[in-house]
């Protein structure tokens, strides 16, 4: 249910998602290559899930040179592939990686009407796309107005006036910002239990306007905004905060466009991601091809510091946001199982399989069963085929399918499936306060945390989304393997977690989405990469 409002095509139209330009100009520049470290970068101490660690600042330097799009064992040398130069994936001439391009991003998240808004830019860096006008206002900035804030309070919806909509508790606290004027505001909320909430009063104390987030199929945490058009009359808003929520911001607009809302623009850095897992060569960890599958069995700690050793990280969770998010940009849907396949239902993939077949993406069951009906029909649980295919054309020039054992999705090969990826640069450190909040080291050093679900195994149907378009669980609503987001997400609430990302075989819980928050850094899995 993705629709691309630029060129009117997809869910909400009842017609096929195209995308739109910005998405097609950003994807046409990522292409495989192979990339070699050429300076160290320097380097922090960092304490991530309990351990101390070195974690490498963003001053390093890495060379490489394209991949032939149709082959990932030519090098990118000449137009014709037969002219080109035979590139190694062993590791001998680099890593087998991927360029991902800089591109300006953001997100929108309209709870209240159950719509999620990503916007994309291909400008290039030193060009931000237009910035709307709009009055920003943080915590502290309310907190100085007069009576901007009351702690030890909430707000309870439903009554007639400002003053019987108070009752004291101390865990929340009430936020009171000026609306005269505007046409439409954002702001944090929290879940609506108990009918707590938020309402729009006029100069006189009389409630115009209640806003409660129903706690029934709740995709929502506390701290999540909500956007709201501002009653006539209206001068004031009043809202609950849960008072250990995160809090961004409060966003005051005259605009009547959505994507306004969101006035700030993510400058997503060009960066370097494996396209494999990663596999032990020698004494290193190196992405590329052994003839054998990648490596699990070390502990997050372990994967970490070898990767350190090489100058590089783990894949992280801007990676993994920015990869689902770019997934469901192209193709206009959300289960990347359905769209490229689920592969072999297996975490020993032999690593490979996709590099003759260069940046092309597989192809799921119902896709290749247009093309030849004698496929294999293996389901998993009776919900996903297991296996990809590649469209190729047989000896005759007619439509055929190729079936493999790796999926190839947006270039990279088993990004869900295969293993779980051990992500670098966060963790849930679960203490007093923070239970489900993902901590996210962001590339200039600064922290991010972002509130997740506390329900394990269940179905995703809500992301935290927002501003960097977060794929972080919400909400305690458990979908199915063919609803909403199409995956699963393990989480426990012990002290200092790990996460994993992108499942270990092709069952149909484990797609780009996938997520387990379930372990801590010394624990090792055979399934875990």
């Amino acid at each position: 249910n993705v629709s691309n409002l630029d060129n009117k095509t997809g869910y909400k139209f009842g017609n096929t998602y195209k995308m739109s330009g910005h998405v097609n100009a950003i994807l046409s520049k990522r292409h495989r290559v192979l990339a070699k470290v050429t300076k160290m970068p320097t380097s922090r101490k960092v304490e991530i899930a309990g351990q101390q660690v070195e974690v490498y600042n963003p001053d390093g330097e890495m060379t490489y040179f394209p991949l032939h799009d149709e082959s990932s064992n030519f090098y990118a040398d000449a137009e014709d592939m037969n002219d080109c130069t035979v590139a190694k994936l062993d590791g001998s001439e680099g890593d087998w990686m991927m360029y991902e391009p800089f591109y300006w991003s953001k997100g929108i998240n309209d709870y209240l009407n159950n719509k999620k808004y990503a916007c994309y830019s291909s400008y290039p860096e030193d060009e931000m796309p237009p910035v709307p006008e709009a009055t920003v206002l943080t915590l502290d900035a309310i907190k100085e107005t007069q009576g901007g804030w009351l702690g030890e309070r909430k707000i309870m919806s439903g009554k007639p006036t400002l003053m019987e909509s108070y009752t004291t508790d101390k865990a929340y606290s009430v936020c009171k910002v000026d609306v005269s004027g505007y046409r439409r505001v954002r702001f944090p909320s929290v879940p609506g239990t108990g009918l707590i909430g938020s309402v729009f009063a006029d100069a006189e104390g009389n409630i115009l306007k209640s806003i409660v987030v129903p706690t029934i199929g709740l995709k929502f945490e506390a701290g999540m905004y909500l956007i709201a058009d501002v009653p006539e009359r209206a001068t004031a808003l009043h809202f609950s905060i849960l008072n250990t929520a995160e809090f961004d911001c409060v966003v005051l607009s005259h605009s009547d466009k959505i994507e306004d809302m969101e006035p700030d623009w993510v400058a997503n850095e060009e960066h370097l991601c494996a396209v494999v897992g990663s596999s032990v060569v020698g004494s290193k960890l190196r992405a590329c091809i052994t003839g054998a599958s990648t490596t699990a069995s070390m502990t997050w700690t372990d994967f970490h510091y070898y990767s350190q050793q090489r100058g590089m990280q783990q894949i992280d969770a801007l990676m993994h946001s920015r990869i689902a998010n770019l997934s469901y940009a192209k193709y206009g849907r959300r289960d990347m199982q359905e769209q490229c396949g689920a592969g072999q239902h297996n975490n020993n993939r032999t690593t490979g399989g996709t590099a003759e077949h260069g940046m092309t993406d597989t192809i799921g069951y119902d896709e290749a069963y247009v093309i030849n009906n004698k496929i294999t029909n293996s389901l998993i649980d009776g919900l996903v085929h297991q296996y990809a295919w590649y469209k190729s054309r047989d000896e005759y020039g007619q439509a055929t399918v190729v079936q493999v054992n790796n999926i190839c999705c947006l270039g990279y090969e088993d990004i869900y499936g295969n293993k779980y990826d051990m992500m670098d640069g966060v963790d849930l450190p679960n203490d007093s306060g923070n239970v489900g909040k993902w901590r996210i080291w962001m590339p200039d050093g600064s922290i991010r945390m972002v509130q997740g679900k506390k329900d394990s195994g269940q179905w995703i149907t809500g992301v935290a989304h927002g501003k960097y378009m977060d794929m972080i669980p919400v909400g305690n609503l458990n979908g199915s393997s063919s609803t909403y987001y199409t995956d699963m997400y393990w989480i426990s609430t012990a002290t200092v977690r790990v996460v994993y990302r992108g499942y270990d075989n092709a069952s149909a819980n484990g797609g780009v989405s996938s997520a387990s928050a379930s372990n801590d850094a010394s624990n090792t899995v055979a399934s875990v990469g």
